[in-house]
């Protein structure tokens, strides 16, 4: 009708009414379709709820029947609550369909609690974050000291197994996690506990060291104050750590000096 003027089954041209009856014809015939296309759609929604409750009907069916569960790994079961004769419940499952009809079925689930943990103690490792300002300084094999906050009184040794190779990213804080096997733990300290762990990533004997908060910049010119006598005594610098710093030169062992002088 759009591209010929003769319609073929008259062979005339086509008429005004003609046309209009054509193009209601075309519009109520794409209705129709849109309709039937909505329906499958409302079907396609509807089968994915029912199989997804015929899924949780089965999980529940399953969950009556007695049940030997084999453990997954060998160790040691901790954190067993349970006793028998206790009523175990499955996590529940909730299917709705979507408010939309164009959508998939919305399955929900609870988050299940376990029943028991199985784990294996023979091989105890401490996770730890490193800040990315020692996260160079610290490699594979290095020593350490550990102090758990459940026994403050006794310090006990380890060395580095591994160091991240990327970092995580929590707001905005980069860290890399790295693992410090220990040499030997008591049977008190208990997984997840926490510990306070100091790696020594360098070792200088028989120097000086002075607090970092004694050093005093001027100019270019770290130097340090004299308590005796109020002089300041440049000094040359080596190695920096959290708390103190090495001086290669320019103080004597014994000078007493001010902690923490005013610039």
């Amino acid at each position: 009708m759009n591209n010929n003027t003769t319609n073929p089954s008259t062979k005339q041209g086509y008429t005004d009414i003609e046309k209009l009856a054509i193009n209601n014809s075309v519009t109520q015939t794409q209705k129709s379709f849109q309709a039937a296309e909505q329906s499958y759609t409302t079907a396609g929604v509807a089968v994915n709820a029912a199989q997804a409750q015929v899924t949780a009907t089965k999980q529940a069916y399953q969950e009556t029947q007695s049940t030997t569960i084999t453990a997954p790994a060998s160790g040691m079961i901790v954190n067993l609550q349970d006793q028998v004769g206790d009523s175990v419940t499955a996590p529940t499952t909730a299917v709705t369909i979507a408010g939309s009809s164009t959508g998939p079925a919305n399955v929900s689930t609870t988050t299940p609690q376990p029943v028991l943990v199985i784990t294996n103690l023979s091989d105890p490792y401490i996770s730890i974050n490193i800040s990315e300002d020692y996260a160079t300084r610290v490699q594979q094999g290095q020593k350490a000291s550990i102090v758990f906050d459940s026994l403050r009184n006794q310090t006990f040794t380890g060395s580095v197994t591994n160091v991240a190779t990327v970092g995580l990213n929590a707001a905005g804080v980069v860290t890399y996690a790295a693992r410090v096997v220990t040499d030997g733990l008591p049977s008190v300290l208990k997984p997840n506990m926490t510990a306070l762990v100091t790696i020594e990533t360098l070792r200088k004997d028989n120097v000086i060291d002075i607090p970092n908060s004694a050093i005093v910049t001027k100019d270019g010119t770290p130097y340090v104050l004299e308590l005796k006598s109020d002089r300041k005594i440049p000094v040359a610098l080596g190695e920096k750590g959290v708390a103190k710093t090495e001086v290669t030169s320019g103080l004597d062992a014994g000078t007493v000096i001010v902690a923490n002088p005013e610039n």
